[in-house]
């Protein structure tokens, strides 16, 4: 029996519809509240305005975001006060507060292969272990840092060697992972034995709670606080973020990451894991995140990853192993897009620092240039039926390239370049989640 556990984060609670305004008589039935999404052109003097006046009609204490120039807030809104926000200019529309969670399985019984199968243009998952080595140069995304929008990193973890650090946290409950989605994120993207970028700095920022429970507005301040302080340290060119999370086509969420991305930073997000056209998903719909579906290690879609045209590459993300939350050495298997989604991530910061910064959408465009393709399989299950004139992407993630010259393959450097890095992955079972 499968123990239920994790694969990605949904906003679930009933699909949330972006472009209708609510109507009066559904206030009594949203229990989560709403957001009120500002137009773009309103400035902070009107935002400030608009929040006073809405709090002297009697309204709940309201909070608030700034992404970038987009501006927004959570509030409870009586049928009355829906119906007064509509008819003004300043607010562009209103949503529903949707509910945040987790869910999927997990299994524990097979060794790391995802960064084996992005060092090498063949698969290798069933040769010997002389050609599933992972090879890299030894700078390994040293001086970037990556910002985990999930529930919290356990940053204790002994594979972490003290380069994860706690951010803000917008969760119930105390700054820390009680959940391991967010840990075990962290790890793909920059741990030390099952890392890309083994060098990476990783901060948590925690919008989810023990449950991986959480809400839009949770998510909207995550995204806020981690553009802040972002650019309040001057580090947009060497920063990036990593959304394992997804949902129904929601307008708002795709704003946010489209105004982060505006703001200069690099973006991955999951492509989500209903097994549908990713175009009626969000943040996958959204223009600027670099989108991620999930392989499987024979190189197929995974059943459950979303597909189609907004597809920007595909990385592993079944069966992958990494760190956990219930121990300072504790590893765990999970499936899913939120596993896929933290190689290119990682890789994103690799690249940075071999060729220099770029804009966020070249930097995704430079992962597509780079990745192996013709090699994964069944990445549309039926949407050649359902859009047939649809070009599908098949482009799987590569560390190594020989473009680049910096790495190897199948551990045999390039032109004899000296810094090469190996993990070497050895033939090994995981029965339990705590090990060494």
């Amino acid at each position: 029996m499968y123990l239920r556990c994790i694969i990605s984060l949904l906003f679930t609670a009933g699909r949330v519809l972006a472009a209708p305004r609510p109507q009066p008589n559904q206030a009594d039935e949203v229990l989560g509240g709403y957001i009120v999404m500002m137009r773009k052109s309103t400035t902070d003097n009107q935002f400030a305005s608009h929040l006073r006046l809405h709090k002297r009609n009697g309204n709940p204490t309201t909070e608030a975001f700034n992404i970038n120039g987009l501006k927004g807030y959570s509030a409870r809104l009586s049928s009355s006060a829906i119906e007064y926000l509509n008819s003004s200019d300043q607010v562009d529309f209103i949503e529903k507060n949707s509910p945040v969670h987790s869910t999927g399985w997990t299994k524990q019984h097979y060794p790391p292969w995802g960064l084996s199968r992005i060092s090498s243009r063949n698969n290798t998952i069933n040769g010997p272990p002389s050609l599933r080595d992972y090879v890299f140069e030894e700078s390994a995304g040293k001086g970037t840092y990556v910002y985990i929008i999930d529930t919290g990193i356990n940053t204790g973890h002994k594979d972490f060697e003290g380069r994860a650090s706690l951010g803000f946290n917008f969760a119930i409950g105390p700054n820390k992972d009680l959940f391991g989605h967010g840990t075990h994120v962290a790890g793909i993207v920059g741990s030390r034995h099952y890392g890309v970028a083994k060098k990476t700095s990783l901060i948590s920022v925690r919008a989810l709670d023990a449950q991986g429970l959480g809400n839009l507005f949770s998510v909207a301040k995550a995204f806020e606080w981690a553009v802040n302080d972002i650019q309040a340290k001057n580090r947009t060119a060497k920063s990036f973020i990593n959304m394992s999370m997804g949902s129904d086509k929601n307008l708002a969420m795709n704003r946010i990451l489209t105004e982060a991305v505006n703001a200069g930073i690099f973006i991955g997000c999951a492509a989500g894991n209903e097994a549908m056209d990713a175009r009626m998903t969000s943040p996958a719909s959204a223009d600027g995140p670099c989108v991620i579906g999930a392989t499987n290690s024979s190189d197929m879609r995974d059943l459950h990853s979303n597909w189609g045209p907004k597809i920007d590459v595909w990385a592993p993300g079944v069966n992958v192993l990494s760190t956990w939350n219930n121990g300072d050495r504790s590893i765990n298997i999970l499936s899913g897009t939120s596993m896929a989604t933290p190689h290119v991530v990682g890789l994103a910061a690799y690249l940075t620092v071999l060729e220099g910064p770029r804009s966020p959408r070249d930097l995704c465009q430079r992962i597509k240039q780079l990745a192996t393709t013709g090699v994964v399989t069944n990445l549309n299950g039926t949407a050649r039926q359902v859009d047939p004139g649809n070009v599908f992407p098949d482009r799987l993630p590569l560390v190594n390239s020989p473009s680049l010259n910096l790495l190897a393959f199948n551990g045999k450097p390039l032109n004899g370049k000296n810094s090469i890095t190996s993990e070497i992955w050895p033939d090994q079972q995981w029965m339990g989640i705590d090990t060494e």
